[in-house]
């Protein structure tokens, strides 16, 4: 069982299908090769931990769709190249403005994308914050994304997030030894090596896993975030978001 969602004007068509599990994969059909992938029906990568479906494909071969979709926590995901990533990734913390992507449902040919947002730590339901919103793809250049990390920290607990560092430029190269700078009511640096990179349209990414404690000596109040991503003590990109730290 399966179904196709989306045909674009180079006769590629994505969806999902049923496997030898109840859980779902998701599919591109192609008429011809396109770089790793043969033509004919090929199994696109999951984010581990759920079923996943494609949902629509633009013309330069992008591909969008939702993670997990049969339970929460849904994520919207994106397939460029064959990688997969998770779309909250590739949106700088402050534009999501306490929200995530809960689904992506279609992509025009620039890449931007209709998505639909819920607010965090919250149910899913329209009552709760659902909105659908338009995604702009990170501008051409380098820059740092922050994902996972909650809006509301609590004095004394740790936190699970992961730090990305980005680089759109046309034939760009894995950063040597790139830093990422967090200062707020915690500080930390967080090394990204090229041992780490992961290749995303030709371009090149690189990723950490972080787990940090949140001082329990840090008041209760709204802080800012502040994220600086260097290389050889040189700034590539900064941003910041805003949080609340709640006591224990």
């Amino acid at each position: 069982m399966g179904e196709a969602r989306d045909l674009n004007n180079r006769l590629q068509v994505v969806g999902w299908a049923s496997s030898a599990t109840p859980d779902s994969v998701p599919f591109v059909w192609l008429p011809e090769p396109v770089g790793a992938f043969p033509a004919g029906l090929n199994a696109l990568p999951s984010l581990a931990g759920g079923p996943s479906k494609a949902e629509a494909i633009n013309d330069r071969g992008q591909i969008v769709g939702v993670h997990n979709w049969k339970r929460e926590p849904r994520r919207g995901v994106i397939w460029t190249q064959g990688q997969v990533a998770d779309a909250n990734c590739r949106v700088p913390n402050r534009k999501l403005d306490g929200r995530y992507v809960l689904f992506c449902g279609d992509i025009n040919q620039s890449g931007q994308i209709a998505a639909v947002t819920a607010l965090r730590g919250q149910p899913t339901g329209e009552a709760n914050g659902r909105k659908g919103v338009r995604l702009t793809p990170l501008r051409v250049g380098i820059t740092a994304v922050v994902c996972d990390f909650p809006d509301t920290l609590v004095a004394g607990e740790s936190l699970d997030f992961h730090a990305h560092a980005i680089n759109n430029e046309e034939g760009a190269q894995a950063f040597d030894s790139a830093a990422l700078e967090i200062s707020g009511p915690i500080s930390h640096r967080i090394s990204l090596y090229s041992g780490g990179d992961v290749p995303v349209a030709g371009n090149a990414e690189q990723q950490a896993a972080v787990a940090l404690a949140v001082p329990e000596t840090v008041p209760a109040g709204t802080y800012s975030i502040d994220t600086v991503l260097s290389e050889d003590g040189v700034e590539l990109s900064r941003d910041g978001f805003d949080v609340v730290v709640v006591a224990n």
